[in-house]
């Protein structure tokens, strides 16, 4: 545990910013972004996962990242995730610092994930989108 609290937002984006993922390239795949969202609060560091309600096409109950499918208004995965964060947390591109990627991955549904790890300014103001999350 005293290791796990030795770990600080300035030694993750170290590790972001020099890591290269391992990016997918497939023109047929339905594309997705998501956020991993982390924040630091009374010296801990937290990441923000959400429940998705029943109501949502895909994927319904399962607890996930804040993110969703690349959209013609999306330029790329990074602002789907972004786009999708807004609307179902209520963090929109303001309050966070995209820090870096990880690895393409994906999914057993056949979606191909791109992921996208950034902090989130202190203090969080959430506001779950009820229609896509719980709390």
């Amino acid at each position: 545990m005293d290791k796990m609290r030795e770990i600080r937002l300035e030694m993750i984006a170290k590790k972001i910013s020099a890591y290269s993922p391992k990016i997918i390239d497939d023109e047929r795949a339905k594309r997705a972004g998501v956020l991993v969202p982390i924040y630091a609060q009374d010296r801990n560091l937290f990441v923000v996962l959400t429940k998705r309600t029943l109501q949502v096409r895909v994927h319904k109950g399962e607890i996930s990242f804040p993110g969703g499918v690349l959209e013609a208004t999306d330029s790329n995965t990074e602002e789907a995730a972004l786009r999708e964060c807004a609307e179902e947390i209520g963090i929109t591109k303001s309050g966070l610092t995209v820090l870096g990627r990880l690895d393409d991955t994906y999914t057993s549904t056949g979606y191909l994930i791109s992921s996208y790890v950034a902090t989130l300014f202190s203090p969080c103001r959430f506001k779950i989108n009820r229609k896509e999350a719980v709390s």
